[in-house]
């Protein structure tokens, strides 16, 4: 009787072992596998940003403990508006190791031109990282602009 209640006992605590919610991030559009460096993003109408304060962002995750540089490919299309430095757009590198960590800003680049561009954003040293991300804010609503790719390439 005794081994009977212990094998139902032992039944039961698998089973609700296994019926466990496990908390899974999912605070990224990205993955960077393992074996791979870069990650590319294609802007679509939602990436516009040009609504005072409005923000867009990009984030990739990479599962590793290596630290590692990261070069951002960005390329902008300027939708309507005048750009200025009263109603420039920024375009802010940051990362950070776990999900819950503050965001830590390596770079801004200032984007006040009409004109579609595309520029490279690096940090220079470095950095013990799983989270990069490029996020772009709109200073007020007089500029529009449109995220058309951003390509995330890493240094191990």
């Amino acid at each position: 009787m005794k081994k009977a209640i212990l094998f139902i006992s032992i039944i039961m605590l698998a089973f609700v072992s296994m019926g466990q919610v496990r908390n899974i991030d999912t605070g990224y559009d990205g993955v960077i596998k393992n074996g791979n460096s870069a990650y590319f993003f294609k802007g679509t109408a939602a990436d516009t940003t040009g609504v005072l304060d409005s923000l867009t962002t990009k984030t990739v995750f990479i599962n590793t403990n290596d630290e590692s540089i990261c070069d951002i490919y960005v390329d902008v299309d300027s939708i309507d508006g005048t750009g200025s430095v009263a109603n420039a757009h920024y375009f802010i590198v940051r990362y950070k190791e776990f999900p819950d960590d503050p965001w830590t800003n390596i770079d801004t680049v200032t984007y006040t031109g009409t004109a579609d561009t595309t520029f490279t954003i690096t940090s220079t040293s470095a950095k013990k990282a799983r989270y990069w991300q490029l996020l772009e804010k709109g200073k007020t609503d007089e500029f529009h602009t449109e995220l058309q790719k951003a390509y995330f390439n890493l240094w191990f």
